[in-house]
């Protein structure tokens, strides 16, 4: 059994929100709120904002940094996360900041702790008196008893799950990547058209090789760029490679191995005197990621100074926030990938390597694409292409009213509903007959929309249950789940927008909003050609998602033995190493 100390024993400070609404703003300084804390993680997807000002008055008690944890105070009462590294933020209302003393705990062990079954009933019978929703009182939280252990035991147990927690979290971002990748294909190939128009544009090229000096920008026109960095600038580029922030992190692995219209970059490459973040020297074009103190007036300056300096050498840059690439991946993706293809696109005077189609593409794909368009219902569609509605080119099953379906014997399965469809996973989900018609049973991978309430469209990796109503399955026998999989989430947008008008009722479509639905359809040669890219991308998505939901299972079945005591470390990493290699060779 651990020993227990208090929780202001173990902290060199605990301190309140401000208890007053901050002045929201569209972009500036990070107010951290409680829907942004869940399950032990920081989830900053939907960021909010305050002004400078208004940051120095909610931080003068104290300005959160990295290593401290937040713990929310109601609604939800109890959640907690750990402040990362170079983010600059500061407290919204109803949660309070714990500054663990490192000499005491280890701060990812208390983060731990504080989610550990025994500590979370502790604030529970612990309830405030708030008159609408439970409070935890800051008296509460500091004498709130924390199983405690010997540091170097407290790390052990803090590497432990946190090994998990960083693959579930690398399968987190690694996935935000993929279908990032995905979406932007997706977009590029079947609702853009930018092949075909490619091919109207560079009619003389139709997507084949000459054979001749290669790429604009590319051999054939060195530039002084190019020139053999002084040894000072390269150890320089050497040390910033070997210490990339997680924006760099996450760029890298978009952009490493030609994954973007197989442009080649280089990350952290001197181009004298300056050491780009990511480079493309055959298309002379630099990405640069900013953090905070580029906002600053004297960053500012020096940026743009930089700026025309490449330009000079006929280097384009992009830049982006380093919260631009954590939380807005997708949109980030998709300028750099317009912007590739936009410049990997050659004039007619420019031939292609042999082998090389436009955009980017293997000249076999190009090829399949048209070189015009034809009219349609929606506009100009590519030659020979179709147009369906949505439910023309997959079935949506509706799910069952399952509380009609009780379970009989032993046997049942967990009900998935909507919460289950937005957490992700079945706990604490209701039961129902296992005997259902397997039409019902919801698999890992299978796709499932939700189509009142919260819209929203997913590949289900929570484990085998039965499909409630208001939600559909999702299934083709004719097209491959990335194509409506991907058609489905183009029309996500509007079907939000018209549910969100259902001011009487519960916000949902109907039928007919799926036939209305238009999507483009190509021959199944462009299809099947297609698949080979997509098709791998999003299995990968949905094994990783799988994997993840292994590793939280052990997480969470390790954290409270590890906690009291129950379980000894060395037990507990040979399971952990165990589950990793399991997990790893999962199949969705």
């Amino acid at each position: 059994m651990a020993a227990k100390t208090p929780l202001a024993d173990l902290c060199d400070a605990i301190v309140d929100c401000p208890h007053s609404t901050p002045a929201w703003t569209d972009r500036g300084v990070i107010v951290l709120r409680n829907q942004n804390i869940r399950a032990g993680r920081l989830d900053l997807s939907e960021p909010s904002f305050t002004d400078e000002e208004h940051y120095i008055e909610r931080t003068r008690r104290a300005s959160p940094i990295a290593g401290d944890l937040v713990i929310t105070r109601e609604a939800p009462m109890g959640e907690v996360c750990m402040i990362p590294s170079n983010l600059r933020c500061c407290l919204g209302q109803r949660m309070v900041l714990l500054r663990p003393n490192c000499g005491r705990v280890e701060p990812r062990y208390l983060l731990y702790a504080l989610q550990s079954s025994e500590v979370q009933h502790e604030i529970g019978v612990n309830e405030g008196t708030g008159s609408t929703v439970s409070n935890l009182r800051i008296p509460l939280l500091e004498s709130l008893p924390i199983p405690t252990a010997p540091l170097p035991e407290q790390r052990a147990i803090a590497h432990i799950l946190g090994t998990l927690d960083d693959k579930i979290e690398l399968n987190r971002r690694m996935n935000e990547m993929l279908e990032a990748m995905a979406r932007a294909l997706f977009k590029s190939w079947f609702v853009d058209f930018d092949p075909v128009r490619a091919k109207m544009n560079h009619p003389s090229t139709s997507g084949r090789g000459a054979g001749g000096e290669g790429r604009a920008g590319g051999e054939g026109h060195h530039c002084s760029s190019h020139a053999y960095p002084p040894t000072e600038l390269r150890d320089f580029a050497r040390a910033l490679r070997n210490n990339q922030t997680n924006a760099e992190h996450l760029m890298w692995r978009m952009l490493r191995d030609r994954r973007i219209a197989g442009a080649k970059f280089r990350r952290q490459h001197p181009v004298p005197p300056y050491v780009l973040d990511f480079y493309c020297y055959e298309l002379k074009l630099a990405i640069e990621l900013d953090g905070g103190q580029h906002g600053e007036p004297t960053g500012r300056e020096r940026d743009r100074q930089r700026d025309a300096a490449l330009s000079e050498r006929g280097i384009t840059v992009l830049r982006f926030w380093n919260n631009e690439v954590l939380n807005e991946t997708e949109a980030v993706l998709e300028q750099i990938y317009r912007t590739v293809t936009e410049r990997v696109s050659p004039s007619p005077q420019t031939p292609l390597p042999a082998g090389e189609g436009l955009c980017g593409l293997p000249k076999e794909i190009v090829d399949l694409f048209p070189d015009s368009f034809e009219e349609s219902e929606l506009g100009e569609i590519p030659k020979g292409w179709e147009v369906r509605g949505l439910d023309e080119i997959a079935r949506f099953l509706n799910g069952l009213a399952l509380q009609k379906c009780p379970p009989t014997g032993n046997r049942s399965l967990p009900v998935i509903k909507i919460a289950q469809l937005r957490a992700g996973n079945v706990h604490g989900a209701d039961r129902a007959s296992a005997d259902l018609n397997p039409e019902y049973v919801v698999d890992d991978g299978d796709v499932l929309f939700s189509w009142s309430g919260s819209l929203e469209c997913v590949m289900w990796a929570g484990g085998k249950g039965a499909l409630n109503q208001h939600l559909f399955k999702v299934t083709s026998t004719e097209f491959p789940k990335w194509f409506y999989y991907l058609w489905i989430h183009e029309h996500l947008p509007a079907f939000q927008h018209i549910a969100a008008g259902k001011a009487t009722t519960m916000g949902h479509i109907q039928r007919h909003h799926l036939s209305d639905a238009k999507v483009v359809v190509p021959p199944h040669r462009v299809l099947d050609a297609s698949n080979k890219a997509l098709a791998p991308i999003v299995a990968q998505m949905s094994r990783r998602c799988v994997e993840s939901r292994i590793l939280a299972a052990l997480r969470d079945a390790l954290l409270p033995k590890l906690i009291s005591g129950e379980l000894r470390v060395r037990d507990a990493k040979h399971f952990a190493t165990s589950a990793l290699g399991e997990a790893s060779g999962v199949q969705a």
